[in-house]
């Protein structure tokens, strides 16, 4: 059973790898399946999306990389939810499950209600009301290659509506991480979204936001802190942002993040992304922008995870995370 799981990851990197699935990279810019990159929790948002490559116990930690599903993160729910910006509602409910000898098995939906919007026709008179929602749902599967180093692999089935035009996707993950517990420090490669476009909005491509990550989280020896910094956008290097030097252009690809652990119970963490803070500043003044904060509670069973995102004048994300496990 253990080879035929290792068969089927196999074949799932060598399509993800393919020049098929590449059909969907993208420029600099985000996507119309846009929403495939928020967060899927509150954690990953207060760590500044740095997650590639750190160990976790999230259900949700397929979608970091799917490499990094374990025994850690089996027999785990997950629900978290974003109040974003203009009142959208954002959520993913995930789980998490390890079969012995097996692999480790992940899947999930996420959505997001973009709320009402007032229809007009081309001369300006009002059609009424019509809605915009997105949907993806997720699988995912993950298994050791050897004692230190896992892989894995991700399908996701993905739906756009915008009032009666629809959109839809298939689109696969791939990724690998190394690690060293004796060490406490680990490294990993992911590859995001490849896939293609199975139906448009008819007026423009509708592309998939390709995303290749390496990563790198290590624990301090002395202290209770872990930090983790993952590479993002890689095959766009150096196109993120105009008119930066060199040392911006390295920055708008990387993200930051840092986690206290007090005591059993509680976490605190704290992030930052250069392309965020850069986009989103709206002029020279002390701007918070691109940094983010949030704290983890875990009482054992239950675990409550909140998070804060800055986006500069146009206010801030609040993300509540909720898991539940054995």
């Amino acid at each position: 059973m253990m080879l035929r799981v290792g068969w089927m990851l196999s074949l799932l990197l060598g399509m993800a790898m393919s020049p098929l699935a590449a059909h969907g990279q993208l420029g600099g810019a985000l996507s119309e399946f846009g929403f495939l990159r928020l967060d899927t929790s509150a954690r990953s948002a207060a760590l500044g999306s740095s997650l590639t490559a750190a160990p976790s116990t999230d259900a949700t930690a397929f979608y970091y990389n799917p490499a990094l599903g374990t025994e850690a993160t089996s027999s785990q729910v997950m629900a978290s939810y974003t109040n974003f910006i203009a009142d959208s509602q954002v959520g993913t409910v995930a789980y998490s499950h390890h079969i012995d000898g097996l692999a480790t098995v992940g899947a999930g939906v996420r959505y997001v209600d973009w709320g009402a919007f007032d229809g007009r026709n081309a001369q300006g008179v009002p059609t009424g009301d019509f809605a915009a929602r997105d949907v993806a749902f997720s699988v995912g599967l993950a298994t050791a290659l050897t004692e230190r180093i896992r892989y894995g692999a991700n399908v996701h089935l993905v739906y756009s509506a915008i009032e009666s035009a629809r959109a839809t996707a298939v689109a696969m993950d791939a990724g690998i991480q190394a690690h060293w517990p004796e060490q406490q420090w680990a490294v990993a490669a992911s590859v995001h979204h490849l896939g293609r476009t199975l139906s448009d909005f008819g007026t423009a491509s509708t592309d998939l936001p390709v995303d290749w990550r390496v990563g790198v989280a290590k624990e301090l020896a002395y202290l209770p802190i872990e930090i983790s910094v993952t590479g993002y956008d890689l095959h766009n290097f150096g196109t993120a942002l105009d008119d930066e030097p060199p040392l911006g252009q390295a920055l708008a690809h990387l993200t930051f993040g840092v986690e206290l652990a007090l005591g059993e119970v509680l976490d605190v963490r704290g992030g930052y992304n250069h392309r965020r803070s850069r986009e989103l500043v709206l002029n020279d003044r002390l701007d918070w922008a691109g940094f983010g904060g949030g704290f983890g509670i875990d009482l054992g069973p239950l675990r409550a995870d909140y998070a804060f995102t800055s986006w500069s004048s146009f206010g801030g994300l609040h993300q509540i995370s909720l898991q539940l496990g054995s």
